[in-house]
């Protein structure tokens, strides 16, 4: 075996090792993970309290309607192994060796096979990108689905058109059913790159395909729902076209790369020297996407990171000719390790130690043992968590909104739960102090009537 494909097996091991271990060693969900599994165990036992309440067009109760893969995916585990994280964990991890792989095909046909181990091992050096790869989200599962959808697009201008076009197609379906914010990179890549390279032509019929796994879903949806496309207008779906200013979003962009990085994609782009080249328009285009996003969230720059990776891929590869091009190599990379590593190491410390007998579990666990079913639950965080845990109806108490009014007068509302016993909040009257949880971190104050 080639020394190069041994190195691609060790950058998948440790891909897959440290995103377990730090995956099985963290107690807490974060947020939206608490909403893809409620999602999931909604279809699984039909549990009444995961459903949402909405005042229009009527007062009613229905399942929040997001991207499904990784509900589907944990619905599958649960129908196995029954409700337990561990097994899904375990799933989840496997998308950041996807990554590294995906990244490898796709780096190895554009350019070849140096280049292809060069930008996946950029792929387990950020920060960020190791960081969402150990928590139940869709992002690294859905950028890694987009990189094996794009190889499979750009090999079928190559060859085989039929065959590849219609595999980019299927995954590129997966890849907006596992995460749909994706919809308007996989557009505009996939259009600028085939009329950029003159492929953009009758035998693209083949890429609908990308149909036959969204097909279910928006039938799921219409029937469900009663719009097909309600998947891809919740909150957690930003909608990139409203206005924002560009320039608030770039200092998240800085804080989750680091200053080699950086330097080394902007060589990237002086060493790309055509436009329709894969490498500038996956990092231009990803990164066009992210600055416009309203809420820019660290992890909405996951795509701009991973497929900028190509341009910092190629800028090693550019040096790599020169004499001392390998120390060049060796040097960049340690140093991204350097910038990188220690951020990551206290982000997970900090999280443990977070995570540590947690007030958010601990405080579910008391609602779960000492309510009805059909109580509800307001709470000032972290509510997506506990309705989770506790298996109650909870709703975060974000100002005095019509909803919130409503759900008071059901006579429901059995307790609420305040992150700061000093704070105003006028559903409180007639509610009386029960408890205090503590972790590390936090206290969380418990009321109930």
């Amino acid at each position: 075996m080639k020394r190069i494909y041994w190195l691609l097996a060790l950058e998948v091991v440790l891909a897959y090792s440290i995103s377990v271990f730090f995956s099985l060693g963290f107690q807490d969900l974060v947020w939206d993970d608490s909403h893809y599994l409620k999602t999931a165990e909604y279809w699984y036992d039909g549990n009444e309290a995961f459903k949402d309440f909405y005042l229009q067009p009527s007062p009613h109760f229905r399942l929040q309607n997001l991207s499904p893969l990784l509900s589907v995916i944990e619905y599958l585990s649960y129908l196995v192994f029954n409700i337990n994280l561990v097994p899904i964990k375990l799933i989840s991890a496997a998308f950041l060796p996807l990554l590294v792989f995906g990244s490898f095909k796709l780096g190895s046909m554009i350019e070849d096979e140096k280049f292809g181990v060069i930008v996946s091992a950029l792929m387990i050096l950020n920060q960020t990108i190791f960081f969402w790869s150990t928590r139940l989200y869709n992002d690294i599962p859905g950028i890694s689905l987009f990189i094996l959808a794009a190889y499979f697009l750009i090999k079928g201008t190559k060859e085989d058109y039929r065959k590849n076009y219609f595999i980019s197609g299927i995954i590129f379906g997966l890849a907006l059913l596992m995460r749909s914010p994706l919809a308007p990179l996989i557009g505009l890549f996939g259009l600028s790159y085939l009329f950029l390279n003159k492929k953009l032509n009758w035998k693209v019929f083949y890429l609908a395909s990308v149909l036959i796994p969204l097909l279910p879903w928006l039938i799921y949806s219409q029937i469900q729902f009663g719009d097909f496309l309600d998947g891809f207008k919740g909150y957690a779906t930003p909608l990139v076209f409203q206005p924002m200013n560009p320039i608030m979003n770039i200092p998240v962009f800085f804080k989750s790369v680091d200053i080699v990085w950086l330097f080394l994609f902007a060589i990237g782009i002086l060493f790309t020297r055509k436009i329709s080249d894969p490498k500038l328009l996956l990092a231009i285009i990803s990164l066009g996407i992210f600055l416009i996003t309203p809420f820019g969230d660290i992890r909405y720059t996951i795509p701009a990171i991973a497929l900028g990776s190509f341009l910092v891929a190629k800028s090693l590869g550019e040096f790599s000719k020169l004499k001392v091009g390998n120390h060049i190599i060796i040097i960049s990379i340690v140093f991204i390790v350097f910038l990188n590593l220690p951020s990551f190491i206290q982000t997970q410390k900090e999280n443990f130690y977070c995570a540590q007998n947690s007030a958010v579990i601990k405080v579910s666990e008391f609602l779960k043992d000492n309510s009805k079913p059909d109580s509800i639950i307001f709470a000032e965080s972290f509510w997506p968590q506990i309705e989770f845990y506790s298996k109650r109806d909870t709703y975060g108490l974000v100002g005095e909104t019509p909803y919130l009014d409503y759900l008071m007068n059901l006579d429901r509302v059995r307790y609420i739960i305040s992150i700061n016993p000093q704070n105003h909040i006028k559903y409180l009257e007639g509610f009386k102090p029960l408890a205090e949880f503590k972790d590390g971190c936090r206290t969380l104050y418990l009321y109930g009537r």
